[in-house]
């Protein structure tokens, strides 16, 4: 079944503002950060059982996806990892695609043969190993199924103070089909639950219950 609950935002206004663009319009904006695609993970709060949705960099090859549990090679991992790690079942909204997933951390064959493919789309990745001792998980999503599509439906528009927000840190309006918000790289996103704030800012730049 798919993760329910009642959702709360991640304190970090960038990963916020983020979600409530890409969903409020269906899948048809808020798709792209720095030119590369990024997803919206949901998952539940290990700690509080709220919903918690992260923006993160969109790694996909014959129709199966993995995201990069890196926090741009901080010390510990990202709290939306702790998340799936405790509730395996999550949701990927992929464009307007919405698909129940069962989340697993790869193993280390999986890692090798997954590796290239995410620093493919993002190549920081590699950087990142460099800056942190710990292991960098690659999890790995299996489709369960489908849950819906918002392709055919109008999408209610979020509110206008994010898109605002978005469009002010990209020197105007957002593309159609992406508000690419400069601040931090989505392949670095990975929200500590009770408020993952980004790192410095000397860095290139997902969130627990």
């Amino acid at each position: 079944m798919p993760v329910e609950g009642d959702y709360e935002p991640s304190t970090w206004e960038y990963a916020a503002a983020q979600v409530e663009l890409y969903e409020g319009f269906g899948g048809t904006e808020g798709l792209l950060h720095e030119g590369k695609p990024c997803v919206i993970l949901t998952t539940q709060g290990c700690k509080t059982g709220k919903v918690r949705k992260s923006p993160l960099t969109r790694v996909e090859h014959d129709g199966r996806y993995a995201v990069v549990a890196s926090a741009a090679g901080a010390t510990k991992h990202p709290g939306w990892y702790h998340n799936l790690v405790a509730n395996p079942t999550v949701t990927l909204k992929d464009g307007p695609h919405v698909m129940e997933m069962t989340a697993r951390t790869a193993s280390p064959e999986e890692k090798a043969e997954w590796w290239p493919r995410a620093t493919s789309v993002w190549p920081p990745y590699d950087e990142y190993l460099t800056k942190t001792a710990r292991e960098i998980p690659l999890v790995i999503l299996e489709a369960a199924s489908e849950l819906r599509s918002s392709c055919t439906t109008r999408p209610a528009r979020p509110r206008r103070r994010h898109q605002a927000r978005l469009e002010a840190r990209d020197g105007g309006p957002s593309a159609p089909c992406g508000a690419t918000a400069r601040p931090p790289a989505l392949g670095a996103l990975g929200g500590a639950g009770r408020a993952h704030r980004g790192p410095p800012r000397a860095r290139r730049t997902h969130v627990t219950g």
